[in-house]
């Protein structure tokens, strides 16, 4: 068994952690699939909440949380995340189009190893 950041486990203090502000995009959509990319997605949004001392993408439910990191990451399309934008479809949601911003705006103080890193 690997210890999986996106189901919660935080790395060394085995601290159980729900918190939908760390969760992906594939799991708050429902996708099954688990891959290492969730993981870096938790390890970034825990990072930005260090040195934010906030987090990231601070949803109210799963439509507003997705809302906000469509609105900094860009709206998915069926050329960019075939998976999570069919899933969406056919749970009848769907997002005003928006371009990819990147992370960096939300840490304008970091150094740009820090802004690279994300």
């Amino acid at each position: 068994n690997r210890l999986r950041l996106s189901e919660g486990i935080i790395a060394g203090t085995h601290r159980l952690c729900r918190n939908k502000v760390d969760r992906s995009p594939e799991n708050l959509v429902g996708l099954r699939k688990s891959t290492i990319a969730i993981d870096i997605y938790a390890l970034g949004c825990v990072a930005v909440e260090l040195f934010n001392r906030d987090p990231i993408f601070p949803g109210s439910n799963t439509v507003d949380q997705l809302s906000k990191i469509f609105s900094l990451l860009g709206t998915p399309s069926p050329n960019n995340w075939p998976e999570g934008y069919n899933e969406l479809k056919r749970k009848n949601v769907m997002f005003e189009n928006q371009e990819r911003k990147g992370v960096s705006l939300v840490v304008p103080l970091a150094s740009a190893a820090f802004k690279d890193l994300l």
